[in-house]
């Protein structure tokens, strides 16, 4: 009967994805039809993001936006506020320069925003997206943020609820896949939305979000049967078991289905984490905890015939095993080896926790730029990302790591990677601070 159900599914999932590259086709044709209105089009582009299948699509949505640039399209639009923000926000979303003169035929002689139509729902809200794609010192556009959230809020009493989520969380702050599911319910509860869409597009999100749905479900089967090997559940009683809620944020990071190897290694090296803070935050004595930090410093195997507790060597062992798993991959996908970053991350994150540990057993209370100089690593946020580009196989990124890689110094992050970390810490922060 399992073998009768599973051939089922197999059936199914053939159709499925039998159907979605059929679908692909229409809505590509449907994309690149070059007589439809600049403004149709741009709107077009912006559901498939909306609905999660821009992926299927993205060197076709770049090459249009390039041509919509280098021929300055924004002049086509003349007065049409929701399209010009639009157009801003996409080019801004895609890399591609954009500047902030597209805006000017919204203001008046004295620089301030103006409303052609006071009632006009859809450009006050784009203009208000767009406002969050803003480089610093471009003022312009926190005016124009402050103008559309006022307008907006003059309109409240006669906005969708929809609208009013939009104000409260711009699409910059979302996470895509989260907003496809959101966008999927509006498109099924709002028939004016949804008579709006081309049936191929809402089709191809739905049929598209049941078939990456099915492989999530399976790559997190797999996780489940690795995390039940590695013993850590019955071994660390004590910690935390968050394995759904890592894959959870890994699949929201990186759902795409070629991005399998990212997903897993990100809810793995997660995973990993969670107990790894539980371990220094709550379980271990300050000297079995620096004799770990100086084991994944060593990471050989001498250091499991330590004296080490039993769950700390479990710790160690799953470490170990998981990121030159990992590593393996990333030399055989593209010849790089990037374990030595990796072994440098894990104690360099396990040298914080201590530092975190030490403050703790000693009764200390840092000022606020030694905590940060060492929250940021704490974030865990320079570990995870440094699996999640590796596992991308960014080469750029991993080839300037590895110049800058050298055993006897800490490792050399981008400014990106540190400002997403402390981002991190401080949200995080802002979250607990209270219980803790």
């Amino acid at each position: 009967m399992q073998q009768q159900a599973q051939q089922d599914h197999e059936v199914h999932h053939s159709k499925e994805s039998s159907l979605q590259s059929s679908l692909k086709q229409k809505v590509r044709r449907l994309l690149l039809e070059e007589e439809e209105e600049l403004a149709t089009r741009l709107i077009i582009m912006d559901q498939l993001q909306s609905l999660g299948v821009a992926y299927h699509f993205e060197e076709e949505i770049r090459n249009i936006l390039m041509s919509m640039h280098v021929h300055d399209a924004h002049h086509q639009l003349k007065h049409d506020l929701s399209s010009t923000a639009l157009l801003f926000r996409m080019l801004r979303g895609y890399g591609i320069s954009a500047s902030t003169d597209m805006l000017s035929a919204f203001r008046d002689e004295n620089g301030d925003f103006k409303a052609a139509n006071p009632k006009d729902i859809d450009g006050f809200v784009a203009l208000h997206e767009a406002s969050y794609l803003a480089f610093p010192g471009e003022a312009m556009l926190d005016e124009a943020r402050a103008f559309a959230v006022k307008k907006l809020e003059q309109l409240m009493p006669s906005m969708f609820i929809s609208m009013e989520r939009q104000i409260d969380l711009p699409l910059q702050w979302r996470v895509p896949r989260l907003q496809a599911i959101w966008s999927l319910q509006q498109h099924g509860y709002n028939d004016e939305k949804h008579l709006s869409m081309d049936p191929s597009v809402l089709q191809l999100a739905v049929v598209d979000f049941n078939l990456v749905q099915a492989v999530h479900g399976a790559e997190l089967v797999e996780v489940t049967k690795w995390w039940k090997e590695t013993g850590l559940g019955v071994k660390l009683p004590f910690a935390r078991d968050r394995l759904v809620e890592c894959f959870f944020c890994a699949a929201c990071i990186a759902p795409e289905p070629p991005l399998a190897s990212c997903r897993e290694v990100l809810a793995k090296v997660g995973s990993l984490i969670v107990h790894l803070d539980d371990v220094y935050d709550l379980y271990g004595t300050f000297d079995e905890l620096a004799a770990f930090t100086d084991a994944v410093g060593s990471w050989d195997d001498d250091a499991l015939s330590t004296a080490l507790p039993e769950y700390m060597k479990a710790m160690y062992s799953a470490i170990r095993s998981t990121s030159t798993e990992a590593a393996d991959r990333v030399t055989k996908g593209k010849g790089y080896d990037v374990l030595p970053l990796y072994k440098k991350a894990w104690h360099e994150l396990c040298k914080a926790f201590l530092i975190e540990a030490k403050w703790q057993h000693e009764g200390q209370m840092p000022c606020l730029e030694e905590y940060l100089e060492n929250g940021w690593v704490t974030s865990t946020g320079p570990l995870l990302l440094l699996h999640a580009f590796t596992m991308l196989q960014q080469q750029e990124q991993i080839d300037s790591w590895l110049r800058n890689h050298d055993d006897g110094n800490d490792m050399v992050y981008p400014k990106l990677v540190e400002l997403c970390s402390m981002i991190f810490r401080l949200c995080n922060d802002c979250a607990t601070y209270e219980a803790e």
